[in-house]
């Protein structure tokens, strides 16, 4: 926005400055055509000492964008791991760091001003010049033709009020070079074209929860195959844990139930339908994701909550409240759900954040439900409460659990064991134990 009203008012100043330059050669032109014509050949020196400024202004621009971008990143990653900074005595690192970056930006500055600076002297000099050959041309024309000084006055009154607005209009140049090369990589992410994600404009039917997944395989850009030919199918109601070893394809098999990418090779439906022929407004609508990765806004915990379905009814809310013991904490509050969260929810715990996220996913009226790790910063005893309180809540929904925690079987009808993008077990949590060898090597027997 800023560089945008730079690059605005600048234009605007350089159109005014360019008006009056033109209007003032034509009085000149008007008082001596052949000096007005000896004085344009001026012109292409001075363009071409700003042309060498502004590609020097070009790189010196893009050169202090990218570290300004080094010293933001600098100082937010000092403040957001605060604790490790501390707990490992990184302090002294963490302030090299920055500092280094605050250094090499101001040399970026003074660079930029040093380069600014130089347009003054030389449009002085070359101003000077001409002025000066004005002067011995009047002072020739005077004695070999007899004019007098004052037929010259008008003239050179014409060219010094030209040399201001020429003068200004050299730095506004050189100043448009700099804000539009900040433009310039804002622009580049406003024109970035979003991932092509096959979607469709059919909605889904409300309740139906089916997830089904025949044959399919994915793999990012210039990456091997995270998703191979995984094939399972869950009826609405249906309760699944999806388990397997840190990169076996979890995060990748969810984020493809989102619809956050489009399948290499297979077929995912959901609610029966092609999930490249649902809308994407609808497709979200249908499912509810609940990370261990929780984001709050700077709100109340009402109002966070409230994000899950705005139009829901205060019956509703506490309904959500009460299932994810939020209520349990909220109370210990002067403002109750009034409290606000803080950014990021910076006054609330971890398991307060992961309560909070549970009531805004429940509240969503989902038809699948979707949990990452959602309860892991919960102690056993408030898992269990709320587990035991999400099944009643959900149980016609479809409900899927990506978990490391051999607890959460007791919860589920299945359980779903990736290796390597690949289904090496799906079945009962009684009898996975007994039927996939990967399961046994991850968990063990389970008793």
């Amino acid at each position: 926005m800023a560089a945008g009203q730079a690059v605005t008012a600048i234009c605007s100043r350089f159109l005014t400055e360019v008006l009056t330059l033109v209007a003032l050669f034509v009085v000149m032109f008007l008082q001596d055509a052949l000096m007005t014509l000896y004085s344009i050949v001026i012109i292409p020196i001075i363009f071409g000492l700003v042309s060498f400024l502004s590609r020097k202004i070009r790189k010196v621009a893009k050169e202090e964008t990218d570290l300004s971008g080094h010293y933001f990143a600098a100082g937010s990653e000092a403040l957001a791991g605060v604790r490790t900074v501390k707990s490992y005595n990184l302090e002294r690192k963490s302030i090299e760091k920055f500092n280094s970056s605050v250094d090499a930006l101001e040399d970026r500055i003074f660079g930029i001003s040093k380069v600014t600076a130089a347009t003054h002297p030389i449009m002085e000099f070359l101003g000077g010049l001409v002025l000066g050959v004005f002067v011995i041309y009047a002072a020739w024309h005077t004695i070999t033709y007899g004019k007098t000084p004052g037929e010259f006055t008008a003239f050179i009154t014409a060219f010094l009020l030209a040399y201001q607005p020429a003068s200004k209009i050299s730095k506004l140049w050189v100043e448009l070079q700099k804000s539009l090369t900040q433009s310039f990589f804002m622009f580049r992410l406003i024109d970035t074209k979003p991932k092509s994600v096959s979607c469709g404009n059919k909605s889904l039917q409300s309740g139906n929860g089916s997830i089904n997944f025949s044959d399919v395989s994915f793999g990012y850009e210039n990456d091997e195959v995270s998703i191979n030919k995984v094939s399972f199918n869950l009826q609405p109601g249906d309760k699944v844990a999806i388990v397997g070893k840190s990169g076996a394809g979890k995060s990748t098999l969810v984020d493809l139930i989102l619809g956050f990418y489009s399948p290499t090779d297979g077929m995912i439906e959901i609610g029966s339908m092609d999930i490249s022929s649902i809308s994407p407004m609808d497709l979200k609508n249908h499912i509810a994701f609940i990370s261990q990765d929780v984001f709050l806004f700077d709100d109340t915990i009402e109002e966070n909550i409230k994000d899950g379905f705005a139009s829901a009814s205060h019956e509703e809310i506490i309904a959500a409240v009460k299932s994810a013991q939020v209520d349990g904490f909220a109370e210990d509050f002067p403002l109750g759900l009034q409290t606000r969260v803080g950014a990021n929810g910076s006054n609330l715990s971890g398991g307060q954040k992961q309560r909070v996220a549970i009531a805004r996913g429940l509240l969503k009226r989902a038809s699948i439900y979707i949990f990452d790790e959602a309860t892991s910063a919960l102690d056993v005893e408030n898992e269990r409460e709320i587990m035991t309180a999400l099944l009643e809540t959900l149980k016609n929904e479809t409900v899927i659990f990506v978990t490391h925690r051999p607890a959460l079987f007791e919860y589920v009808d299945k359980v779903l064991m990736l290796e390597k993008g690949r289904v090496v077990g799906f079945d009962d949590p009684s009898k996975i134990d007994k039927t996939s060898t990967e399961f046994r090597e991850l968990f063990g027997v389970l008793q």
